[in-house]
C-alpha cells in the first residue's frame, strides 16, 4: 500500500532542491 510518508517526500525533496539549486547556479 501507499505510506503517508509518501506523499511528504515529494514536499521534502522540493525543499531541499531549493536550497541546493542556489549552490549550483
Amino acid at each position: 500500500g501507499i505510506h503517508p510518508n509518501a506523499t511528504a517526500q515529494p514536499l521534502i525533496r522540493d525543499r531541499v532542491w531549493e536550497e541546493l539549486v542556489p549552490l549550483l547556479e
